[in-house]
Order: C-alpha cells, then sequence, then structure tokens
C-alpha cells in the first residue's frame, strides 16, 4: 500500500475494515484511477 493510499484509507475510517478484507483493489479503483500493487 502506498503513502497515499494509507492516508486515504484512514480518512475513509469506516471503510478501513473493507479495505482490509481484500476489498482494496476495487474500493482503491473508484477513487485513484491508478496501479497500485
Amino acid at each position: 500500500m502506498t503513502p497515499e493510499a494509507a492516508v486515504a484509507a484512514q480518512r475513509a475510517g469506516h471503510q478501513n475494515v473493507f479495505v482490509l478484507r481484500g476489498g482494496f483493489s476495487e474500493w482503491q479503483s473508484r477513487r485513484f484511477p491508478v496501479s497500485v500493487k
């Protein structure tokens, strides 16, 4: 996870659980049109 994505996850707060459960790729693609692996 990039620093930018980490900050976004922290700001999302209530979405952290979803992100940690493996939904990060889908969630991230909705907010950032860039590939993060």
